[in-house]
C-alpha cells in the first residue's frame, strides 16, 4: 500500500508533463490509469528477480526526484517572471 500511495505524485507529474507536451485533456484519466497499471505490473514482474524490487524502487525514486525538480524549477521561473512584471 505504501508503494501505491507514493506513486501517485509520480503519476500526477507524468500526466501534467504529457498535458504540457500536447496530450488532449480528454486522455488525462486513461493515461493516469495506464501509468498506474504499468508501474504496478512492473513491480509485480520485478519482485521475483534478484534485486528486482531494489531496481524498481530506484527507478521510481529517480523519476520522482526528476519530476519534483522540474516542478520546482518551473515554480521558481514563474515567480521570477511575475516579480519582474510587477516591477514595471
Amino acid at each position: 500500500m505504501a508503494i501505491a500511495l507514493s506513486v501517485v505524485p509520480v503519476i500526477v507529474g507524468l500526466v501534467v508533463l504529457a498535458l504540457r507536451r500536447g496530450l488532449p485533456p480528454i486522455y488525462e484519466t486513461p493515461v493516469a490509469v495506464a501509468l498506474g497499471v504499468a508501474i504496478s505490473l512492473g513491480y509485480a514482474l520485478a519482485a521475483p528477480l534478484p534485486g528486482g524490487t531494489v531496481v524498481a524502487d530506484a527507478l521510481l525514486r529517480g523519476v520522482a526526484v526528476g519530476l519534483t525538480s522540474a516542478g520546482l524549477i518551473a515554480t521558481v521561473r514563474r515567480l521570477t517572471l511575475e516579480s519582474r512584471a510587477g516591477r514595471r
